[in-house]
């Protein structure tokens, strides 16, 4: 199956940052920035020849939903790194435009934005959030993915557009706890002075 675009930014991003299951296949062509941060369009594009990741094959769908749900209960369980492994060969498995690629890239972004890789992290929420709007799809993932993109951009200093990703999970969610805490900190960071970006 031919590799797209995302997933050969998914790849290049987490084999570069993390040394993650090597693939056999050189990717074809470089990553470019992806939609929904436009502060990314400075960014060098991610070199040629890293790894790409495989479509699904045969059966890989139902595999791949295995281990999800066996990453799924490694994250309860604070097991980051068995959960990583897990949704990273889901992934592998999973066809390009399947939904739940949305799910494994906004829980790959939560992992790595929890072991303060946040450059890592804001692309793979990025990831989530591109895949969603492709696919045409949302959900829990996609307000988690917006609302963990705002978490990375207001680490970097980059409140206002912090703030807009926070806006559009607290418009997304459909937990009403959740969307008050989103809302509290959104006239938090509102009633700040915003922060200046690091040199």
């Amino acid at each position: 199956m031919t590799k797209n675009l995302f997933a050969l930014t998914f790849a290049a991003v987490l084999f570069s940052a993390c040394s993650l299951l090597p693939h056999k296949k050189p990717a074809s062509a470089a990553a470019h920035p992806q939609p929904g941060d436009e502060a990314t369009a400075a960014e060098p594009a991610t070199p040629a020849g890293l790894p790409g990741v495989p479509g699904a094959e045969e059966g890989g769908t139902d595999e791949a939903a295995t281990l999800i749900g066996l990453a799924d209960g490694k994250m309860e369980q604070e097991d980051l790194e068995a959960a990583k492994a897990s949704y990273l060969k889901a992934y592998d498995l999973l066809p390009d435009a399947h939904e739940r690629r949305v799910h494994v890239s906004e829980r790959l972004g939560n992992i790595m934005s929890r072991d303060n890789k946040v450059r890592v992290a804001r692309r793979l929420f990025m990831q989530a959030i591109s895949l969603a709007k492709k696919n045409n799809n949302g959900g829990k993932y996609l307000a988690d993915a917006h609302n963990g993109l705002a978490a990375c951009l207001e680490k970097e200093g980059r409140t206002e557009m912090a703030v807009r990703n926070y806006q559009k999970a607290a418009q997304l969610t459909t937990d009403k706890a959740a969307q008050a805490r989103i809302r509290a900190h959104i006239r938090e960071l509102k009633a700040k002075k915003p922060a200046q970006p690091a040199p």
